[in-house]
């Protein structure tokens, strides 16, 4: 069992993902399950500049993210229905290192806010 992270930055860091250049929040999970070691969310606001060198870094240069296709749609059940809106984009994934620490990410249509949603399961 891995330790639940106390910081936004190894929340992020134990998800595989980069830590981006701004001000980062971190709170508890909105899905807390006897099979999660812990589900937690960071959240940060950003340049739309900002924002797109994370991704770059994150998921690849040219990476803008899935589309949203309609308001709560269901990408995740760690993000609820009513955070997803149309013209928001999302991707998710796991840390190649640790395929049970798993995120899913939703960037606001605007491009400067992203919540992060990110888990430890137990299997």
């Amino acid at each position: 069992m891995t330790s639940k992270p106390s910081t936004p930055e190894e929340a992020l860091t134990a998800v595989g993902l980069p830590v981006p250049n701004a001000e980062l929040t971190l709170s508890e999970g909105i899905v807390n399950t006897e099979l999660l070691e812990w589900s937690l969310r960071v959240t940060f606001t950003g340049s739309a500049e900002t924002v797109q060198t994370w991704m770059a870094d994150a998921f690849g240069e040219g990476t803008n993210g899935l589309p949203v296709s309609e308001d709560g749609a269901p990408i995740s059940p760690r993000i609820a229905p009513e955070e997803v809106h149309t013209g928001m984009r999302w991707e998710s994934g796991s840390n190649p290192r640790d395929p049970n620490a798993t995120y899913t990410v939703l960037i606001s249509s605007d491009g400067t806010d992203v919540v992060v949603a990110a888990a430890r399961t137990t299997r």
